[in-house]
């Protein structure tokens, strides 16, 4: 790692904090986005949510408490920086494609998504290129969505409302 990158590396717990703003935008904005994805035609219940996203806050705060503590190395942070990202991008998208507001897009667009680029810009200094590279498909798939889509297509479950 090179540490003469001028731009500074974020402080692990700063994810944390943005992530859980994030989930509770995402959980109480317009009822909540299990109910929000309901009203679009998109099953979703608030199981599905809890689950996903406990899952997800748990995982958070474990890798950012441990790379704070240097057990872990600091490119995880660039990992979860891509995961954000793809959750802002996510959110975005389907504000746009439902003309509807969804939750969690403001919080993804005004504080995941600038922390995500300020992370991704240190990582892409500081990080040797295939670090960086393993980083990134790192935080790819560790997206929740498409793993939901790959559940419900594997399992026959449901997509869309009655």
């Amino acid at each position: 790692m090179d540490e003469r990158s001028p731009i500074t590396r974020p402080a692990p717990w700063i994810f944390a904090v943005v992530y859980g703003l994030h989930l509770f935008d995402e959980g109480t904005f317009a009822g909540g986005l299990a109910h929000w994805s309901t009203e679009q035609g998109f099953y979703f219940t608030i199981e599905n949510w809890l689950v996903a996203n406990a899952i997800s806050i748990c995982l958070v705060v474990v890798a950012v408490y441990l790379v704070a503590r240097d057990t872990w190395p600091s490119w995880v942070l660039v990992s979860i920086s891509v995961h954000l990202t793809l959750h802002a991008i996510a959110h975005l998208g389907v504000s746009v494609w439902w003309w509807s507001l969804s939750p969690g897009a403001i919080s993804g667009l005004l504080l995941a998504l600038p922390l995500a680029i300020w992370c991704l810009c240190w990582g892409r200094r500081a990080l040797e290129p295939r670090t960086f590279v393993r980083a990134v498909l790192i935080g790819a798939a560790t997206f929740q969505a498409p793993w939901d889509l790959l559940v419900r297509l594997l399992f026959g479950l449901q997509f869309w409302s009655s």
